[in-house]
């Protein structure tokens, strides 16, 4: 018989037990079997570690922190992109404790920002935030005031600012632009001219989360048109005359009787500020300065008859231009400012006429023109020293031509649109009654013929 090993043995015995449902001998409990013959016990592996201590948050300002690193092997750190605020050193090393200096630069915005830190090693990993406070709000101004003359004009003040910021007007005269921006930026204020005598003020307001700053806009009010000014144009020499500002009642006044027409209707209360309106009609010798001697549209001619046969449109084109070399301010009068000064202004002595109650003293009309116009300041001037108010040709005025309103009015300057545009004083070619102070005609913006022309305001 075969020698039996050790181990088939063992596994008889351990079955013969099963099969007989028999306890094991005390001697054959917990018995190992070692197929190899060996022992085959390894020794323990050293347990892997990765500890990180967590930074506190960065201020506003930044600078720097320590962070350390223990781990049992060697270890990388990387930061999330976009968050070249902060820089890591070192960004590697070996087994140990090691520490890891981060710093943060200055954070202007008034965000918190966050960097996510992640270190590795070998199959560990862990992640750490990094974090810094908002900047607090920071905005100022390079001026606190702005001043203006009396003339349309801008001007731009500086805003430096690490967040966001709007810019408001206090006033509708006073606009502001842009209105909102963030970070560093230029606001541009722009003015509109001032026709009153009395400077006034706008308050500018620059607001940017808790933060409120103001800015002061002057204007200086226009200069006391007490005085009446004289102007050369390219040789050519004409007058303004000074009209103070006053209250007066326009439209079908006592003295026009039953000759008023209904569109002159009702008389009503106008209050204007001071102003400046043209001694005579433009004539063609200054028409002719401003574009030149081959441009005179005018049916008779004569350097100096009033021009004519020139439309609303061509008017605002001739003002443009002499507006353009002179840099002042010429336009055409409102209609009510057009009445008033025919009316002799605050000296007004209650004509029917420009000047007088006997027509043919102050006027060129259809009685005693011989159907021509005739050169300017030839009649009698009225109580202002204005002449042709009444006669010589038909005179536009900026309004659009509509009805009136009984209401008492301020600075009017007719309705917002229309169709036609107003025109004052009676012609050559018209009877008596459409040479009074309070007679109204109208045309297109393009309508020319050659008992129509202007006279300048200012």
């Amino acid at each position: 018989m075969k020698k039996v090993s050790s181990i088939a043995f063992l596994l008889m015995v351990l079955l013969l037990a099963t099969s007989c449902q028999k306890e094991l001998p005390d001697s054959l409990k917990n018995v190992e079997v070692n197929q190899g013959g060996q022992d085959e016990n390894p020794s323990p592996t050293p347990s892997q570690e990765l500890k990180v201590s967590e930074p506190g948050q960065f201020g506003a300002k930044g600078g720097e922190q320590a962070m350390t690193v223990t781990v049992t092997a060697t270890w990388t750190i990387s930061k999330s992109s976009g968050n070249d605020w902060l820089t890591i050193k070192p960004e590697s090393g070996n087994g140990g404790t090691s520490q890891v200096t981060l710093t943060a630069v200055e954070n202007t915005l008034k965000e918190v920002r966050t960097a996510t830190l992640t270190i590795r090693s070998g199959n560990l990993t862990k992640s750490v935030d990094v974090s810094q406070s908002a900047a607090n709000p920071e905005v100022s101004l390079d001026t606190n005031n702005l001043e203006f003359t009396s003339d349309n004009g801008s001007k731009t003040f500086k805003i430096t600012s690490n967040t966001s910021w709007t810019v408001v007007s206090d006033q509708t005269w006073c606009s502001v632009s842009p209105t909102s921006g963030s970070g560093d930026g230029s606001v541009t204020v722009s003015v509109q001219e001032n026709t009153s005598t009395s400077s006034r003020t706008a308050t500018v307001t620059v607001e940017s989360a808790s933060i409120t700053l103001t800015l002061a806009v002057t204007q200086s009010g226009a200069a006391p048109l007490s005085q009446d000014r004289t102007f050369t144009f390219c040789g050519v020499q004409f007058k303004m005359i000074a009209v103070e500002g006053g209250t007066f009642t326009m439209g079908a006044t006592s003295e026009q009787g039953s000759d008023a027409y209904d569109d002159e209707k009702p008389a009503h209360s106008v209050t204007l500020s001071s102003y400046s309106i043209g001694e005579t009609e433009v004539t063609q010798a200054l028409w002719q300065a401003v574009f030149g001697d081959d441009h005179n549209p005018s049916y008779f001619r004569g350097s100096n008859r009033p021009v004519e046969q020139v439309s609303w449109n061509d008017c605002q084109d001739f003002i443009s231009n002499l507006n353009a070399v002179t840099g002042e301010h010429f336009r055409l009068p409102t209609e009510a400012e057009w009445e008033f000064a025919a009316r002799g202004g605050n000296k007004s002595r209650g004509y029917k006429y420009a000047g007088s109650n006997t027509i043919d003293n102050i006027a060129w009309y259809w009685d005693n023109s011989n159907s021509e116009t005739h050169n300017v300041a030839t009649k009698q001037a009225n109580e202002l020293g204005l002449y042709d108010m009444s006669g010589n040709v038909w005179e536009w005025c900026y309004d659009w031509y509509g009805s009136y309103s009984s209401s008492a009015q301020t600075n009017p300057t007719g309705p917002t649109s229309g169709s036609a545009r107003v025109a004052r004083g009676g012609s050559w070619s018209y009877y008596g009654r459409s040479c009074r102070t309070s007679d109204r005609d109208n045309g297109t913006p393009s309508h020319r013929i050659f008992n129509i022309g202007f006279r300048l305001a200012l």
